[in-house]
């Protein structure tokens, strides 16, 4: 489900003006702030895109070999 609220968002954002969105999941970005040392060890593992929300960037720092932080809930 989260490829088809990705491909709208791409399509949306192509023809109008929509806010940050998460290029892995399509989910609508809060701001946080990540050190430069750390965005640049996960970077290689981004697939598409250099936005993430924060649940995406939860789910590429084990495979930059950094520690899992907690995830953010409803």
């Amino acid at each position: 489900m989260d490829w088809i609220r990705l491909r709208w968002k791409l399509w949306l954002r192509k023809w109008m003006l929509i806010p940050s969105f998460c290029k892995n999941c399509g989910v609508d970005v809060r701001d946080f702030t990540v050190p430069d040392e750390i965005w640049e060890q996960i970077e290689p593992h981004i697939k598409r895109g250099h936005t993430l929300c924060y649940n995406c960037f939860c789910d590429v720092c084990p495979k930059a070999g950094l520690p899992s932080y907690w995830m953010l809930t409803k």
